[in-house]
């Protein structure tokens, strides 16, 4: 109901970072005081604002940059991290060589592959936070990776 009242002010632009910014901070607060009482799936239905302001106007690279950063947060907790470095290191030293060479996109790539190591490291420390016991996190995916 907040998002929907502060989205339909008429001076809002979907576009503007200041919108943008607001609005995650109206979606995440209570998204994230739901994840530290350990109810998941009712935190998870936050998510679904996201595809009602790529509806108004959210640009896809938004939703497909949430999208990527979910997959390497389950990717961490499934695959060794040196793994995942060397597939990031990959998929960075690619790119780099792909496009043009300006200093623009070469920030711009060196950016993305350092919030994809952010986020590979930062696994451990948010199961530490928001689960009780590590040893919960270590036992559940185990049983994952024996399914797989």
């Amino acid at each position: 109901m907040a998002l929907a009242k502060y989205l339909s002010s008429l001076d809002i632009r979907i576009q503007d970072l200041k919108t943008k910014i607001i609005s995650a901070i109206i979606i995440g607060v209570p998204a994230i005081i739901i994840l530290k009482q350990n109810d998941t799936g009712s935190a998870l239905v936050f998510a679904a604002f996201i595809l009602v302001m790529y509806r108004e106007g959210l640009s896809g690279n938004i939703l497909l940059l949430g999208l990527i950063s979910g997959a390497l947060f389950v990717l961490a907790l499934l695959v060794k991290k040196m793994i995942l470095f060397g597939i990031i290191g990959g998929i960075v030293l690619l790119f780099f060589l792909i496009v043009r060479r300006n200093r623009k996109n070469i920030m711009i790539i060196l950016t993305g592959g350092l919030i994809a190591v952010s986020i590979v490291f930062g696994v451990d420390y948010f199961t530490i936070i928001f689960c009780n016991n590590i040893n919960v996190r270590v036992s559940t995916f185990s049983l994952v990776k024996r399914s797989i």
